[in-house]
């Protein structure tokens, strides 16, 4: 009897975590059929190997560079699987440390003002660090791990330092664009910013696109028909007038995003192949 109760327990200790943690990120804890987050649910254990190998930051980086060579990456100075090898490469003076596996594991150094024991000791971190099952993501059985970055060739790598740059995102479902994010602003289809999160408000503000648009729309367009990704978030830099591929997300915010009904129904029309504006 003991045991059953406990189990029970158990059980409804994890529901109560599983809807905390979901009450978090979403406005309803019940996400809309075929809005945004359900259809990155139902597209989160597809084509694992295939999005292990887009999402990792260092072999993405060169796929694209062979395969999509019109766009820029930022350029790659140093790869290792061995964090203490930092010390044996010379350093620019400024660069960009990261884990090719996972996210927000990134250092920016500037006029060489870093400690290298430091970077070693961060960098073992970064590469000891399961992304796909760490911190909430490993609570069990209720479906919170992000499984594609299982299929990461995790090292670390080290990046030229672009700069100051703007973060401009793309969500894009078989191909077409939801909406556009120049951080931390949402704008819809017709570039009018709007509130993603709560309602369908529309701001007297419109997104000044990127001059290099038509790079992006057609690596948006090559991505889509050449590697078959169904939904991705589509992560760029923007310095000056030039375009950097930043990463692909495949789960954004774990599938857990707020998203008002206005942005979730334009999501429903394209998964659903329904009238909507390109």
């Amino acid at each position: 009897m003991k045991i059953i109760i406990y189990l029970i327990f158990s059980i409804l200790v994890l529901f109560i975590i599983k809807n905390i943690i979901e009450y978090q990120y979403t406005v309803e804890l019940r996400t809309p059929k075929n809005g945004i987050n359900d259809i990155c649910k139902k597209c989160k254990r597809k084509d694992l190997e295939k999005k292990g190998f887009l999402s990792d930051k260092y072999l993405v980086k060169k796929h694209i560079n062979d395969n999509y060579s019109y766009m820029k990456t930022a350029k790659l100075l140093y790869e290792t699987k061995d964090a203490k090898k930092l010390k044996d490469f010379d350093l620019p003076e400024n660069f960009v440390i990261k884990s090719s596996s996972g996210s927000r594991m990134f250092i920016i150094v500037k006029n060489n003002k870093y400690n290298m024991k430091n970077l070693i000791k961060e960098s073992k971190k970064f590469l000891n660090r399961n992304y796909s099952n760490h911190s909430y993501r490993g609570i069990p059985y209720l479906g919170l791990e992000e499984p594609h970055y299982d299929y990461n060739d995790k090292r670390i790598i080290v990046e030229e330092y672009l700069g100051d740059v703007k973060e401009f995102r793309m969500l894009v479902i078989k191909g077409k664009i939801v909406y556009y994010e120049m951080v931390p602003e949402y704008y819809d289809q017709d570039f009018n910013k709007i509130d993603v999160e709560y309602g369908k408000k529309k701001y007297n503000k419109k997104l000044i696109l990127p001059k290099n648009i038509d790079v992006i729309n057609r690596f948006i367009k090559d991505i889509y028909e050449k590697e078959n990704i169904e939904f991705a978030r589509f992560d760029f830099y923007l310095k000056d007038d030039e375009v950097y591929f930043s990463e692909l997300t495949f789960t954004p915010e774990n599938c857990m995003h707020k998203y008002s009904n206005f942005i979730n129904k334009k999501a429903q029309d394209i998964h659903l192949n329904r009238n909507h504006t390109d």
